[in-house]
């Protein structure tokens, strides 16, 4: 049986996805930055912009915490870095480290009188990495924890939605990830 050019070619384009599909789980599909709205966190009253920079398997989600609810005057980063790998709509990404950067001199200087994740040396715009330090009343996750939630395209408008813990699957196994989505968009930027 002799297949025509345009088959041949199909033919190749459709076992090329499947390789890349196993080897990268589509993740460069999604490369680019993408930002939620400002919106009011329900578990603290907390008033945040999330932001989330994908290239190749790096996921790096970086959530901007503001003084007022339009989110013009910014004080404080939470960063969480991962690898990531995507497999249909199973996200499983492994941390790299988590950090606070605090954005003005009294954010700095509160941190520092409470010994923010037992460091007293925060200063303003500088980095810090906290990867498997106390903060307060929270344990930071140790760099390798994988955490197992899924990430989707929205086809109404376009963006990404993530999943979100939900009570009995906090996401920390494989038989816990994540089964609820988030109502947060993020649409790219």
């Amino acid at each position: 049986m002799v297949l025509s050019r345009k088959y041949k070619v199909l033919l190749f384009v459709f076992v090329f996805s499947i390789f890349v599909y196993e080897k990268k789980g589509w993740a460069s599909s999604f490369d680019g930055a993408y930002q939620s709205n400002c919106f009011i966190d329900s578990t603290d009253d907390d008033v945040l912009i999330s932001k989330v920079e994908i290239s190749n398997e790096n996921f790096n989600r970086t959530w901007t915490a503001f003084e007022d609810k339009k989110c013009e005057t910014p004080y404080l980063k939470y960063i969480e870095k991962y690898k990531y790998r995507l497999s249909g709509l199973d996200w499983d990404g492994t941390l790299l480290e988590v950090g606070y950067e605090p954005l003005t001199d009294e954010v700095a200087e509160a941190l520092n009188s409470i010994q923010w994740c037992g460091n007293s040396g925060w200063s303003k715009g500088v980095y810090q990495i906290v990867t498997g330090f106390r903060c307060g009343d929270r344990q930071v996750a140790q760099v390798g924890q994988v955490l197992y939630s899924k990430m989707r395209e929205e086809v109404s408008r376009p963006g990404l939605r993530f999943g979100k813990a939900s009570p009995g699957y906090s996401g920390k196994t494989l038989e816990r990830r994540h089964q609820e989505w988030s109502e947060l968009w993020h649409f790219q930027l």
